[in-house]
């Protein structure tokens, strides 16, 4: 079998000069693969924001130079360019410094397909225009990006609560200013069924260790829809006494946790269509056995089940075998005030509209349990399920 690679072996001589130019340009030059990992940057882009090649490699791009002040619809035209539309994009970007000062780049995306028109890799070669922003603006009294930023910021006092939030806040959590101020976060935006700790760790960074915290959290809205958010939170010190005030810079990215769990279901999907493809079911099943989570196969045509995970017994408190024998038998376990929601997301899913629901669940022994689960189809060429 012969086949004709010129295109790919030009691309190859392209990319060696572009690596010995990359070593010898002012610019800054990342090489980031198809899962949207760096693979290789040059020696100006360490110069640059401080980071080295140990904590570069194998980061986000976004992880590593993005910050509070980094636009979020910039971020997404990037996404959608590179990831959907698979076209070249240029624009500006506020980011930031390992040691957390800002800078500004004016930066050239571009991806590298293959042969079939699939994104292989990108490469992003940047430079550095904070001067010429510094004599534009004077980098605008950042004062003033609190009001206009669409980021949304929060400024609270340590015993009197909240005291000032930007338009971003109000539109988008739902509160105007003469409702929260006085209240304390938790009281309006913490999630009370989040239990991972965050809380508990911000006041721990904040008020004992006086640090600046850094994380992902969920927010709440007004009409209860669940945020997640990307916050920096820093304390305002005054010699050596208590922390009077805070400050709160927060950065929807809902939609790119959305994103992100596609890309995972996307690439579970593909791993399962390839070990059943390549691999024996007994090499398949001792894979699942590794899993700790449930996992099953149903036959939406024949209404059976192809497999369920062993994993199901610690999980639901029931052999694999009864549920085998009863598809829905689990949600007769689904607490009441979850259940008619949970039986609602089941009925209506389909091809554009996933099962993925958090609810509690009652074990046999009286346990009651939060639970998530998810569900997602695998469809033929016909669109079938």
């Amino acid at each position: 079998m012969c086949q004709d690679i010129t295109e790919r072996k030009n691309t190859e001589q392209e990319i060696q000069k572009l690596s010995l130019i990359a070593s010898n340009t002012e610019n800054f030059i990342l090489i980031v693969d198809k899962d949207n990992r760096v693979e290789w940057a040059n020696q100006s882009f360490y110069k640059l924001t401080g980071l080295t090649e140990e904590e570069t490699n194998g980061k986000l791009p976004l992880e590593l130079i993005s910050g509070p002040l980094t636009s979020e619809k910039t971020i997404d035209k990037i996404t959608k360019a590179i990831f959907e539309d698979k076209r070249q994009v240029q624009c500006e970007l506020t980011n930031y410094k390992a040691d957390g000062a800002l800078f500004f780049s004016s930066i050239e995306v571009t991806p590298l397909l293959n042969e079939e028109g699939n994104l292989e890799k990108y490469f992003v070669i940047g430079s550095d225009i904070t001067q010429r922003i510094a004599d534009q603006t004077q980098i605008e009294k950042l004062s003033l990006v609190a009001s206009n930023t669409s980021n949304y910021i929060i400024i609270a006092h340590a015993d009197n609560g909240i005291e000032w939030v930007n338009q971003a806040f109000i539109d988008k959590f739902g509160y105007s200013l003469e409702e929260v101020v006085g209240k304390f976060t938790s009281e309006i935006l913490h999630d009370k069924n989040d239990q991972s700790g965050s809380s508990e760790l911000i006041n721990k960074t904040i008020f004992e260790e006086r640090k600046k915290f850094s994380g992902e959290i969920t927010h709440v809205t007004k009409e209860g829809k669940i945020i997640y958010s990307n916050v920096d939170i820093t304390p305002l010190i005054n010699d050596d006494g208590p922390i009077e005030k805070y400050f709160v810079v927060g950065v929807d990215i809902s939609e790119r946790k959305k994103y992100e769990e596609k890309i995972e279901l996307a690439n579970l999907d593909l791993s399962l269509k390839e070990l059943l493809l390549n691999e024996s079911e007994q090499n398949f099943r001792e894979l699942i056995r590794s899993i700790k989570e449930v996992f099953y196969l149903f036959d939406s045509v024949t209404e059976k089940f192809i497999f369920i995970s062993d994993s199901y017994s610690s999980v639901f408190g029931q052999t694999p075998q009864y549920r085998a024998n009863d598809a829905m038998s689990w949600l007769q376990n689904v607490h009441p005030d979850d259940r008619t929601r949970v039986e609602l997301a089941v009925k209506s899913r389909n091809k554009d509209k996933e099962f993925n629901e958090d609810f509690r669940l009652y074990l046999p022994t009286g346990e009651l349990k939060w639970v998530n689960s998810r569900m997602f189809g695998i469809y033929n060429e016909k669109g079938e399920e």
